[in-house]
């Protein structure tokens, strides 16, 4: 089959009034037909509206609570909307300082469901944790005499206190965890490598 063969032309009057009859059809759906967006964004304002990705009182909100609460609150008001509501997550990392609770009143319905998605083509991580930003290096003489002078220098210390982190867990339950680039870091020790092994036990008499 040529090219020619598949090239055509609406030349008829009526026809033409078909398509942009259907063409105006398809501009003229009502917003309403569309759910109500949601944005959050770690650089967000939990007193902005969550209406718009800008930021600015029409901006996202900062937490994922806050956009819950705002679909508990259209539903309490009788505004919920009857093409649902999508809750769209912008990039970037969330730190959760609580877990999110959803129960049966934060759910929509077949025909309107709510919909918590991250942007598209967005990165977005939820993290349980606290993202440590106030590493600095180690300056007590104190501590630095206690190091092999190839470490002097490389050793970096961060307060947890002004961090707000106060409970460090217990030791027998493994304590704090430290994760860099996603991985676990191990808490120093000694030996790093194997066991302490027992050469001999004294016996000392009592008498």
């Amino acid at each position: 089959m040529g090219p020619e063969a598949v090239r055509y032309s609406i030349d008829s009057p009526t026809l033409r009034g078909v398509v942009l009859g259907f063409a105006l059809a398809t501009l003229a759906i009502p917003a309403s037909a569309l759910p109500l967006k949601l944005y959050v964004s770690p650089n967000g304002d939990d007193n902005a509206t969550g209406r718009q990705r800008a930021p600015g009182k029409q901006g996202p909100f900062a937490t994922i609570a806050r956009a819950r609460d705002a679909v508990r609150q259209l539903r309490k008001m009788g505004l919920y909307p009857r093409s649902g509501i999508e809750i769209e997550l912008l990039r970037g990392i969330y730190e959760l300082r609580a877990p999110v609770e959803l129960a049966s009143e934060d759910s929509g319905t077949a025909t309107a469901p709510v919909v918590y998605q991250a942007e598209i083509e967005g990165k977005i991580r939820l993290v349980g944790g606290k993202i440590l930003r106030n590493w600095q290096p180690v300056t007590d003489e104190t501590i630095l005499s206690k190091l092999d002078p190839s470490v002097r220098g490389k050793i970096y210390q961060a307060d947890l206190k002004a961090l707000g982190i106060e409970a460090f867990g217990s030791p027998a339950g493994g304590g704090l965890e430290l994760f860099f680039n996603m991985q676990p870091m191990t808490l120093a020790r000694w030996p790093n490598e194997g066991f302490v092994n027992i050469a001999d036990v004294p016996i000392m008499d009592p008498f």
